[in-house]
This record gives C-alpha cells, structure tokens and sequence, in this order.
C-alpha cells in the first residue's frame, strides 16, 4: 500500500493528520472501512490504531463510526490482513477481504473520538502499511504459511464498545450457566469494561477472586434486568447520537451549498455595479459632448437686422 495521510478532527473539531494503513471491505458484505494511525506509542511495543467506516456521499467517502453489528466482522476481517501482512509468503489471502485502492479518494474527515481504537503491535503497523496483495486469486492458507495465533487487545474506550461488551456478556448467560461473581468482580465489570480479544472471536471471561457462595436468582435476574436497561439506553442514545451527526452533516453542506450561493451572487452584484458605473460615466460624457453641440449651434446663428419700418419710426 502506498504512503497516504488522510485528515481526522478531534472534540474541539481541530484537524489532525493521520496516516491511512489500509482501506478493505469485507467479502459479501457491502461494507467498507478504513484503518488509520495517529502514530501513538503505548509502551511495552505497543501502538494504537483507529478503525472508521467508510460511506459512500455522492463521489466521495465520509468516516463514520462502526456500528457494533457490524464491528465484529470488520475485526475478524482486519485480523485476516495482518495475518496476510506478516506471512512469510508475499502476497498470500484467505479470501475473505478485498484491499480497497484509497490513494486518490477524497476521503471527508470524521471524528476521531467516535472511530474504534486497537491496541496492536507496533511492528504490524509498519507491515500493515506495507502490505500490498498480489491481485491473483486468492489462496487458502495451509497450516505450514499459516502466522503464529495474533493477539489484538480491543480498547473499550466509547459507548459503542460498551454495548458489545454487554451484549457479549447476555450472550455468555444464554448459553452457559454464569460463574459466581464476588462484589469486586461485579462493581469491576461496571467501573471498567474491557474486552480482550484473541483470534479476533471476542469473549467474556468473568471469573471469581475468591470462592463465594452463588447469588440467589432474584440477584441475578435484577442484573440481568439492569443490564438489559443499560443495553437499551446505550442503544437510543447510540441511534440519537448518530440521527445527530447526520443532521449536523446536512447542515453543514446546506451551509457549505448557501456560501456558494452567496458567493456567486456576490460576484454578479459586482459585475453589474461596475457595469452601471461604466453606464453613469458614458451618459456623464454624453451630457458634457451635448451640451458643447448646444453652445457651437448658438455661436453658429445669425444675428437678426433690425426691419425698415423700425428705422422710419426712429426717425
């Protein structure tokens, strides 16, 4: 993939310059994202990543956030890259994703607040950037190209991966029984959500500090209860927050479409200002070259002789 910083704003609505790792889409998904870094270390060879979605506004991309739905498969599809990416043989694909080509697009800048965030390798960033896929068919990769089993850390740090975690969790309950959970690991859970994942399956992992006794099942429902009301005032204000963002969108290109306007009428109120003053002038002119005609036209008449009939009187 060829070199490309692309342009992120912050809170305050500030630009900052990112570098563009990779643009993919899913395969039989009509779904495409893009992967950015703000080259910000974390320690321990660590490096943090940004994941957006691209949507298509008219011929250009406008970044998005990942909805939890869909933020699933774009991990699961980005783990496939960067095994790809660190393979030894070049070029190699499971043919699960497509590389998208986003050198000359013009990409509008999104929120980086609202974009997801990774916590990878600092050595798979540079291979992640470097990455170009050999445009032939794709190959199923055997056990012996296959890469060591990845581990990439999500970072739970909006309300979006908030609302995965808690669904992962009711899932969890669904299908198995729910170890016990001691105070400390409950008030854990609800002060600091975090979800590590391996292999790109996410799972919650709630395990006990110490041995207690189970809690009643009236406990448990209440949990689960609250649970399922946090989930769904997650969900509204997810689908307000969005609703939002798309109406300051729209605004801001019917503003954007306004200042058009304005500046095109702008400039025809100029032209024909300076065409009445062309006009003022050649009629200040004209006056000026009449009234010179007027003066030559009196200058230019005889003077009338006085009659005989006044000459006998006077005499």
């Amino acid at each position: 993939m060829k070199f490309r910083t692309i342009t992120v704003t912050n809170s305050d609505d500030e630009p900052l310059n990112a570098v563009l790792l990779c643009g993919f889409s899913a395969t039989g998904a009509d779904r495409k994202y893009v992967v950015y870094s703000l080259n910000e270390k974390l320690g321990g060879g660590l490096a943090r990543i940004y994941v957006a979605s691209l949507r298509d506004d008219q011929n250009d991309l406008l970044m998005t956030c990942v909805p939890p739905i869909d933020f699933k498969m774009a991990a699961q599809t980005l783990k496939s890259i960067i095994s790809d990416a660190l393979a030894s043989a070049s070029g190699m694909r499971d043919g699960s994703y497509q590389i998208l080509d986003l050198l000359d697009a013009r990409i509008i800048p999104g929120d980086v607040h609202t974009h997801r965030s990774l916590k990878v390798n600092e050595a798979w960033v540079e291979k992640l950037l470097n990455f170009q896929p050999s445009a032939g068919p794709f190959i199923q990769k055997t056990t012996e190209t296959s890469t060591p089993d990845i581990h990439i850390e999500l970072e739970c740090t909006d309300y979006y991966s908030k609302l995965t975690l808690l669904n992962q969790y009711e899932d969890n309950n669904r299908q198995a029984p729910s170890p016990p959970l001691n105070k400390s690991s409950r008030n854990d859970l609800a002060a600091s959500p975090t979800s590590v994942m391996t292999n790109v399956a996410p799972t919650i992992s709630l395990e006990a500090s110490e041995e207690t006794d189970p809690m009643p099942q009236n406990t448990v429902s209440r949990i689960e209860q609250s649970l399922q009301t946090l989930m769904t005032n997650l969900s509204n204000h997810k689908e307000a927050l969005q609703s939002k963002h798309e109406e300051i969108y729209s605004a801001r290109l019917e503003q954007e479409r306004l200042d058009r306007d304005l500046t095109i009428r702008e400039a025809m109120l100029d032209q024909r200002e300076e065409e009445l003053s062309k006009s003022a002038a050649s009629l200040i002119i004209a006056e000026a070259q009449l009234s010179e005609l007027i003066l030559l036209i009196n200058d230019a008449s005889p003077v009338t002789a006085p009659s005989p009939a006044s000459s006998n009187s006077d005499s």
